[in-house]
């Protein structure tokens, strides 16, 4: 089997990622991946994206967000050969203290991090605000998320 975890969208050519998996695996073995739905709303860090956009920033993509999209990574699979393709949705919850224990998370992320560190600080308040009216003041702050899976099988 081979697996690769919350990567795939960092892989400059999907394709030839999968490719070098599914030469590395025996026949019949399994290939999959999971990746968070990064461009539909299911990255932990989404409502941060969310607000940048709304104020008019652009965030910070890996290079290869469209196969983060469930019917891309199943299309891919299917494009690489593999049998028995199967996709499905991983939902996940994490909790944390409060906001500013979500915020200072955020900022140690290599995803949104350095964007958020690089604003002015007027856009650096008004973007922390914003998200914080996003996902609420309380305690604990509950953030769902969403990754995508796929697996196939190299023909035998």
């Amino acid at each position: 089997a081979a697996v690769m975890a919350l990567v795939i969208f960092f892989v400059p050519d999907p394709a030839q990622g999968l490719a070098e998996m599914s030469r590395v695996v025996r026949p019949g073995g399994m290939v999959s991946a999971y990746a968070w739905d990064i461009l539909e709303g299911g990255f932990p860090l989404a409502a941060i994206q969310e607000q940048m956009r709304a104020m008019g920033k652009v965030p910070m993509l890996p290079p290869s967000a469209e196969v983060s999209r469930k019917q891309v990574m199943h299309q891919t699979w299917v494009d690489a050969g593999l049998q028995a393709v199967e996709t499905t949705e991983i939902k996940v919850q994490r909790s944390f203290n409060d906001f500013e224990d979500y915020w200072q998370t955020a900022l140690l992320g290599s995803s949104v991090g350095p964007t958020i560190k690089a604003l002015a600080a007027q856009d650096y308040e008004a973007l922390k605000s914003g998200v914080q009216q996003r996902i609420g003041h309380g305690s604990p702050i509950v953030i769902s998320a969403r990754a995508n899976a796929v697996r196939g099988f190299v023909p035998s």
